[in-house]
């Protein structure tokens, strides 16, 4: 069987280095916990647009290095890759695919 992984939010832990990031340049104070909608921009107080526009600075900028897996995910993708195919799914945009791929090659799955 195919099985389609969903990497932000399913598989790795994006949002709380990047909430790192968004309060360190913005000076703003919001955690994992404050992300309390799907659309993450809602619960920041800002337009989509500029919340994607924030979230992108941030790939740029940042380290795949400083992005982790949630807990669990790897042993997960380990037990059902022996006997299933595992797709990456994801929206990131296209300059991240190179650390994306970098960063897949860490874990080892």
């Amino acid at each position: 069987m195919i099985i389609g992984v969903d990497l932000d939010g399913v598989v790795v832990d994006l949002m709380t280095p990047f909430l790192e990031f968004h309060n360190r340049n913005y000076g703003t104070s919001f955690s994992y916990q404050s992300i309390t909608h799907q659309d993450f921009w809602i619960p920041l107080g800002l337009e989509k647009e500029e919340a994607n526009q924030r979230l992108f600075e941030f790939m740029k900028n940042s380290s795949f290095h400083d992005i982790k897996p949630q807990r669990g995910a790897i042993d997960a993708l380990k037990k059902l890759s022996r006997n299933h195919r595992l797709d990456v799914i994801t929206s990131r945009p296209e300059f991240y695919t190179e650390k994306t791929i970098q960063w897949l090659s860490l874990i080892h799955i």
